[in-house]
């Protein structure tokens, strides 16, 4: 059975190290990828890579493991990036789509106004009637 690491870290009360004190996990989720004047998911990466990379050079006689802990809030934040990452993508696609649907939009009425521009008095006469 797959830990749920959102669960445990709840369950566990896990906290952040961040350059403005410690964060909870809910925390997070508010944080920007980068910028915010160095608190942001960045940042709380680094540093527990940081952990991640001191827990390793503890010992040079004995086999070092990683603190669990550590190797779980590294996978919450990363999920959490990713997360956020993937969001980001989509709205510079939508706001990209947006544009280009515009686009077309002003270019088939200019289309639509050509054509009609190009009809005889006699069809256009015809039209205003219909729509009248």
């Amino acid at each position: 059975m797959e830990t749920n690491l959102y669960k445990l870290a709840l369950k566990e009360q896990y906290l952040f190290k961040s350059n403005r004190g410690m964060l909870s996990t809910e925390d997070l989720f508010e944080l920007p990828l980068e910028g915010n004047n160095g608190l942001n998911l960045d940042k709380i990466a680094q540093s527990i890579d940081a952990d991640i990379t001191q827990d390793g050079k503890q010992s040079f006689v004995k086999a070092n493991a990683v603190n669990p802990t550590n190797a779980n809030k590294m996978e919450i934040v990363k999920d959490i990036i990713h997360d956020k990452l993937v969001a980001q993508e989509a709205r510079k696609t939508a706001a990209s789509n947006k544009v280009k649907r515009e686009k077309i939009l002003t270019i088939l009425a200019s289309k639509q106004d050509d054509a009609m521009a190009n009809k005889s008095e006699a069809e256009l006469l015809a039209e205003l009637a219909a729509v009248s």
